[in-house]
């Protein structure tokens, strides 16, 4: 709903200021966090540890503003003014140095690769600015902090049910404050900003290793090159802050003697901690390998401190998963009868949902899987295959990890990946950041003979042509699409109509429905942009308000069946030619379906 509120006042430049506003304002609420628990970390790790802990606090905060019912627009929009306001004055004080020393120009061949990152750079900004239109995004990764701000306090829905997995939503409920002030869209410029934040992570430690320069901007430009980058981190959702958590995390488990040189072992539990937790935090399948890693890391720091240093290393490891991840567990909990809601359902007696909702969610799932190889031609579109040369260097030539660690690494992505198998939708985005840090962590040390022995004028002209430019033709066709709204040559009307399902049904809606109603959607929705308030199970439905049915794929008449208490009464709105899917890959045609639109009344 918010973002239908929100569309009146869409404009580009007020995104971008919003959303860069409110990713300065986090940068300088997590460096101020770290100053006062006393998290003494170097550069780099300082700044994306403290981007990812703000956001944790962020969330928290609205958490527990929502749990005792002081969510309101007022006090999420003063929160909001706050972090912009002090964050930024910390930011503008402690964010330095963002630059190695000493930095070198980016100069010869290296301008190359260095000027395709900053295209694909660019043009995910000009996306990310674009009015959001991602299926997931306003089926329910948007919805939730909506929600929030409409309720005015947290509430546990049971529909949509991968958003009534409060645990992994910690990400969605930190952008409330951005719906509360009207401009949603404005956290898509934040996860391009946290997006940004991995490269400029790769670059610096790219930069520090002393490598030549062709080699510390090729990385960085397969990093960001590819329809995954404009296509997840661009977006409402969790995807760009849980690849900088475990992509952080995996280079922490793998140099974790490299760092103990600049910082403490209480200080590296820490760290491992906080960047775990954004990974976990933003994938429930990530939990698993996320609690692994941080386990063996604190293992391994645990064996090697004195007594007094365990007590510290075990706070450090524990505490931030006790203070930002239990909460929003306990109240999940609380309120579905399971501490990840629909996820344990067939476990937990006292659970409000049927023992078989995770069986039959997961047989649909199987049964809605793509072929592998659509899966396949998904992988090659998404990412350069200097990521997985990448990957694979890691795991076998590169001369800064042991046996023992190339065979945990191992580990992970295999677990992951036998999580992935049965499951999940065989796509390589489920893998996280894993394969961002494994790269990373093999560029940074390679096999001697690689970047010395190859002259920079060949080995650009190579990756670029073979690795690099073909990803960016095909990000670039993808983006095209979004260049005229968010450049202001597209009127915004046109671009909702286009890509946003129902749009000019909603805005007749508003029109015809009563102020206090709700609308009951089935199924997947793009529940944002609604009118009012969208429920989808009747156990949610309220007892003070009308009820409206919208009914796609339905003409001269309206189930009602699965609404006890309920029947039919008189047609609000019908529409037989209505846009009911909409498409963001280039060329392909929405399709059209009938729709009414019936109230609800209570028997």
């Amino acid at each position: 709903m918010t973002s239908f509120l929100a569309m009146e006042r869409y404009s580009p430049i007020l995104v971008l200021i919003t959303g860069i506003a409110t990713f300065i304002g986090l940068l300088g609420l997590g460096l101020a966090l770290l100053r006062f628990v006393r998290l003494k970390l170097p550069e780099p790790w300082r700044q994306v540890c403290a981007l990812l802990l703000a956001v944790g606090v962020s969330s928290l905060v609205v958490q527990l503003l929502g749990m005792v019912g002081l969510a309101s627009r007022s006090v999420l929009t003063a929160m909001w003014w706050g972090m912009v306001l002090l964050g930024g004055w910390a930011a503008a004080r402690w964010a330095w140095p963002v630059l190695p020393r000493p930095c070198t120009a980016c100069r010869g061949w290296a301008i190359l690769p260095a000027t395709v990152g900053g295209i694909a750079l660019t043009l995910n900004l000009l996306v990310a600015i674009a009015p959001s239109t991602k299926h997931d995004e306003l089926f329910y990764h948007m919805l939730i902090p909506s929600r929030i701000v409409t309720d005015g306090a947290l509430r546990f829905y049971r529909e949509p049910w991968p958003g009534a997995i409060w645990p992994q939503m910690i990400y969605q409920v930190s952008l409330a404050p951005l719906h509360a002030i009207g401009y949603p869209d404005a956290g898509n410029v934040v996860s391009w900003g946290l997006a940004l934040s991995l490269l400029w992570f790769a670059w610096y430690q790219l930069k520090e290793s002393e490598q030549p320069a062709w080699w510390v901007y090729v990385w960085p430009a397969a990093l960001v090159v590819g329809l995954y980058t404009a296509v997840w981190q661009v977006t409402g959702g969790a995807h760009a802050f849980g690849d900088l958590g475990m992509a952080a995390g995996m280079i922490v488990f793998c140099r974790r003697r490299q760092l103990l040189a600049t910082m403490s072992r209480t200080a590296l539990a820490g760290l491992s901690s906080i960047v775990l937790l954004a990974a976990a935090s933003s994938k429930v399948s990530l939990i698993p390998l996320s609690s692994i890693v941080l386990l063996l890391q604190s293992c391994l720091l645990f064996r090697s401190a004195d007594r007094r240093e365990k007590w510290w290393i075990v706070l450090a490891a524990v505490g931030p998963w006790a203070v930002l991840f239990t909460p929003l567990m306990a109240w999940t909990w609380w309120n579905s009868g399971s501490p990840f809601g629909p996820l344990l359902g067939g476990i937990f007696r006292s659970s409000v949902y049927r023992g078989e909702v995770l069986r039959e969610t997961l047989a649909a799932t199987l049964r809605s899987q793509a072929s592998h190889f659509e899966y396949a031609k998904y992988a090659l579109a998404n990412y350069s295959p200097l990521l997985w040369l990448g990957v694979l260097g890691a795991l076998l030539t590169s001369r800064s990890l042991t046996r023992a660690t190339r065979g945990a690494v191992a580990f992970f992505f295999v677990l992951q990946g036998v999580l992935i198998y049965f499951f999940l939708p065989h796509d390589v985005r489920f893998f996280g950041g894993m394969f961002y840090g494994a790269v990373i962590v093999f560029a940074l040390s390679p096999p001697n003979r690689i970047p010395g022995s190859l002259a920079p004028r060949g080995a650009v002209l190579a990756s670029a042509s073979v690795f690099l430019l073909p990803w960016l033709a095909v990000q670039s066709y993808y983006a095209a699409q979004f260049l005229p709204v968010s450049l202001g040559l597209e009127e915004k009307t046109r671009f909702y109509d286009r890509y946003v399902a129902f749009s000019r049904d909603y805005r007749v809606l508003d029109r015809a429905l009563p102020k206090n109603s709700v609308l009951v959607i089935r199924g997947r929705s793009n529940a944002t942009y609604a009118p009012r308030p969208v429920l989808m199970d009747p156990a949610d439905l309220p007892p003070d308000k009308r009820v409206f049915l919208f009914a796609a794929n339905a003409s001269g008449g309206a189930p009602v069946g699965g609404y006890p208490g309920y029947h039919l009464g008189g047609t609000v709105y019908e529409n037989p030619q209505a846009v009911g899917r909409t498409y963001r890959t280039p060329g392909k045609k929405p399709i059209f379906r009938p729709i009414r639109v019936v109230e609800l009344v209570r028997d």
